[in-house]
């Protein structure tokens, strides 16, 4: 597979020190490319952003693995560690932590994974499909029916993430369950928040089918953020793919749209790779499925049959209380 990069990273109009860090090389398992956004003050959040980069890199650097989607999930947990624990034995660095967006190219076809809000956004021909989903809280309550995703744009809670390397001793990335095989043609664009914090999708879309050449792309990228605004560090990653041995495309096993109109879809919601708390509900749900039959049993025998009174319905209620990560 043949391909074109481009890079940049801006600190933005708001912001004392770029906290943002990207990184890119081929190595023996793929070609990676990073994108992070470090959180937890100046010295904080540039610390973990560029020691998750680093990590990363050196750990697919290290030996060939044969399952790359282990190597996906253990990459990103050794960076996780090493944040962690350089984070408690700094108190200057205690709380910090950093998103990850990685995208990996190995034997043609394309694998990502993403912990906190960078994006991983793919372009076909005239469609933008948004390959990750945020872990906010904004979406949290969007999947959950209380805002809409046009309330979610100017909510202002936005900027609050729910997951992150190195604010815990462990970490779950979300890793897509199959490979992309991309034609001649598509892009995908690895963005911090701060570029699609201040502009949508389909400002995103615009730039990147109406301007010639990756780096134009990525530079008006960059100035409609910062005219938007630039209330962070904006840092972007675009691949384009100049040739490919696949002339259909898949995506997640389906074939491209080739839509002739302009069309900007939600969120994908592909088949991740299941955590183990994921896990431990489904088992949890299992157990308790005879429990309840057995409770609804007794509970309408006939009063003649049965000296038990009926079970009356619990009304427990479950608090839970989400703290997200220290932001600046």
């Amino acid at each position: 597979m043949e391909i074109k990069y481009s890079c940049l990273t801006d600190i933005g109009r708001k912001r004392a020190k770029n906290e943002d860090s990207i990184g890119e090389a081929k190595t023996i398992n793929g070609h990676v490319f990073i994108v992070c956004d470090g959180m937890g003050g100046h010295a904080g959040g540039q610390t973990a952003s560029s020691l998750a980069v680093k990590c990363v890199l050196e750990f697919f650097g290290r030996e060939k693995y044969s399952d790359i989607y282990i190597a996906i999930n253990n990459a990103i947990k050794y960076a996780n560690e090493q944040i962690y624990l350089k984070s408690i034995a700094s108190p200057s660095l205690y709380g910090m932590g950093t998103t990850i967006a990685l995208l990996i190219i190995k034997d043609d076809n394309i694998y990502f994974a993403h912990v906190g809000d960078s994006r991983i956004y793919m372009k076909l021909q005239n469609h933008l499909q948004r390959l990750t989903k945020d872990h906010s809280l904004v979406q949290k309550l969007v999947d959950e029916g209380m805002i809409s995703e046009s309330e979610a744009e100017n909510h202002p809670r936005k900027n609050e993430i729910l997951k992150a390397l190195g604010t815990a001793q462990t970490i779950e990335p979300e890793i897509c369950e199959k490979p992309i095989q991309p034609c001649k043609g598509d892009m995908f664009l690895l963005c911090s928040d701060g570029l699609n914090g201040m502009i949508s999708d389909s400002d995103i879309f615009n730039v990147l089918n109406n301007h010639t050449g990756n780096d134009e792309k990525i530079s008006e990228l960059i100035r409609k953020a910062n005219e938007a605004g630039g209330a962070d560090n904006i840092s972007e990653e675009l691949i384009e793919i100049t040739g490919s041995p696949h002339t259909t495309g898949v995506l997640y096993g389906n074939k491209q749209k080739s839509e002739t109109t302009e069309t900007i879809t939600p969120p994908l919601e592909p088949l991740f790779r299941k955590s183990s708390l994921f896990r431990k509900i489904c088992w949890s749900l299992a157990a308790l499925i005879p429990l309840l039959a057995l409770i609804y049993f007794i509970r309408f025998l006939p009063e003649e049959k049965t000296n038990k009174n009926p079970i009356p319905a619990k009304n427990d209620s479950l608090n839970t209380k989400v703290i997200p990560p220290e932001t600046d």
